[in-house]
C-alpha cells in the first residue's frame, strides 16, 4: 500500500479555492500540502479554503498542524478552512487535539461555496 496524497485544484479565485484531497496526509504528505497551498496563495491571493476530504483516507497530527497553519494565515485576512465531507475518524482527530472548533464544516462544496461569499 503506497501512502500518497493527491492534490487537484478545481476553483481559484481571490475569494476561495476549492482543494481535492485523496490519500494520506501524513508526515511524509504534509510538506507537500503546505507548499502547494501557498503555491495557490501566491497565484490567486485567495481569502478561503475549501477541502474536499472524503477520500483521505488518513490524516496525522503533522497533517493537522497545516491545516492550523493554514487557518492562522488565513484568519488573519478574514478568510476560512473549510472541510467538506469529513470521515468520523479525520473528524475525531480533529477533535481529539482540540483544533474541530477552527474549522468549518459543511455537507457539500455549495454550502462550503456560500460560506466563503458571506
Amino acid at each position: 500500500m503506497t501512502e500518497e496524497l493527491s492534490i487537484e485544484v478545481s476553483t481559484a479565485s481571490v475569494q476561495y479555492a476549492v482543494v481535492h484531497l485523496a490519500g494520506f496526509i501524513n508526515l511524509d504528505t504534509s510538506e507537500m500540502l503546505y507548499e502547494a497551498m501557498q503555491d495557490i496563495f501566491n497565484a490567486n491571493a485567495s481569502r478561503s479554503l475549501i477541502f474536499k476530504v472524503d477520500e483521505v483516507e488518513f490524516v496525522s497530527s503533522a497533517g493537522v498542524g497545516v491545516f492550523m497553519s493554514l487557518y492562522e494565515q488565513l484568519e488573519e485576512e478574514g478568510g476560512k478552512v473549510i472541510f467538506v465531507g469529513l470521515s468520523d475518524s479525520f473528524r475525531r482527530v480533529l477533535d481529539l487535539l482540540g483544533f474541530l472548533s477552527y474549522f468549518e464544516d459543511c455537507q457539500t462544496i455549495e454550502t462550503a461555496e456560500t460560506i466563503c461569499a458571506n
